[in-house]
């Protein structure tokens, strides 16, 4: 038996406002919000339908049930309502790589597409997620080219 429950969303781009959209095809009630504020969210309101409504981050912390999705980026992680957010479940999909190597210049080396993107983690065919030895990492970023 499904429990509806009512997930709050920080963050309502293309990660907050896809699982908003997952969440309400499987039954359950959103609150969305964003830095912008909650009148910048209507047209998303509207496509999802009468289970979402938007809030700001820290009236959608505290209308969850007990999930909070986070989907911001990294920078404006000072910015989260602590207060609200304590007793919850907290996903955060952000995906934060504190030791990136090279210049900002250099940065398209490990972006989706490119060799080095997946293989820190392992290659996607590796289902047990080993990650790749060093060598691997420098090889691929080595072959990586425009």
């Amino acid at each position: 038996m499904l429990v509806m429950r009512t997930i709050g969303l920080i963050g309502s781009g293309n990660i907050g406002g896809t699982v908003a959209r997952l969440a309400v095809a499987a039954g359950h009630q959103v609150v969305l919000s964003n830095s912008r504020g909650p009148e910048t969210l209507a047209e998303l309101v509207a496509e999802l339908g009468p289970r979402a409504r938007a809030a700001t981050a820290e009236q959608a912390a505290t209308a969850a049930s007990d999930l909070v999705v986070v989907a911001i980026p990294f920078k404006a992680v000072t910015t989260l309502p602590t207060a609200a957010l304590a007793g919850k479940t907290v996903i955060d999909t952000g995906n934060y790589y504190p030791a990136r190597a090279g210049s900002l210049s250099d940065s398209w080396r490990q972006q989706p597409g490119t060799p080095v993107y997946g293989p820190p983690y392992g290659t996607f065919d590796n289902e047990k997620g080993q990650p790749a030895g060093e060598d691997v990492i420098r090889a691929d970023l080595a072959a990586a080219t425009r």
